[in-house]
């Protein structure tokens, strides 16, 4: 799954991929919003990301794309 999640007042987004659902990721983008504070997920390559959501912008998720090997015809 890629996420991309946008911050207040970042230029740049985060992006990553991880092995959670889309619902997962919206269980605990709804968990931090509730009271928690700060949202916490893990990388298909082990980083673990914690994202303050007081600047929360946008999250936007999706399924990773196959990535193509070799020459269009």
């Amino acid at each position: 799954m890629d996420v991309r999640i946008g911050i207040c007042h970042v230029a740049r987004e985060l992006s990553f991929q991880t092995d959670q659902t889309a619902e997962a990721v919206t269980q605990e983008i709804m968990r931090a919003l509730a009271g928690e504070q700060i949202a916490h997920f893990t990388d298909v390559q082990g980083h673990q990301w914690l994202i303050p959501v007081a600047g929360l912008g946008y999250v936007e998720m999706g399924e990773a794309a196959a990535k193509s090997v070799g020459f269009r015809a």
